[in-house]
């Protein structure tokens, strides 16, 4: 009986010593598979919410007067630097001039951006990759 006892345990600690590294690896994979979390892209709602820092900022602005007369469309956003000769503003002659010169500039960032949502090498399958390439976007939108 003890004899028969002993080749239990001889054959069974193998066994179980080879398969603690197999579950092992079923436990990692299935972890991996099975995300718990969601991964989203941390957009500030308020200025509360954003970084708060002191310092010194010096600036060099330079006046630009304006030498016709129209509508004034500025291109370079406020406080943006700006090289010499570079186009700060144009000058529309008048509102309806204006609103379709808006518009050109709008449907010209749709194709950038439609230009810049194709992606090819992505697995249209991969939802996770599409739903960042989307919250980029959103972020690039939102700026």
């Amino acid at each position: 009986m003890r004899e028969r006892k002993s080749r239990f345990w001889k054959r069974l600690v193998p066994v179980l010593l080879l398969c603690m590294p197999v579950l092992y690896v079923m436990v990692q994979l299935v972890m991996l598979m099975n995300r718990a979390y969601k991964v989203e892209a941390a957009v500030p709602d308020t200025m509360q919410e954003a970084v708060v820092f002191s310092g010194v900022m010096s600036v060099n602005e330079v006046d630009i007067a304006q030498s016709s007369p129209g509508m004034l469309d500025y291109l370079a956003n406020n406080g943006e630097r700006v090289a010499a000769g570079d186009a700060v503003a144009q000058i529309y002659a008048d509102e309806d001039a204006w609103r379709k010169g808006l518009e050109v500039r709008r449907l010209q960032r749709e194709i950038a951006a439609l230009k810049a949502s194709k992606v090819n090498s992505i697995n249209p399958a991969d939802l996770e990759v599409l739903s960042n390439e989307e919250k980029k976007a959103v972020c690039e939108v939102m700026q």
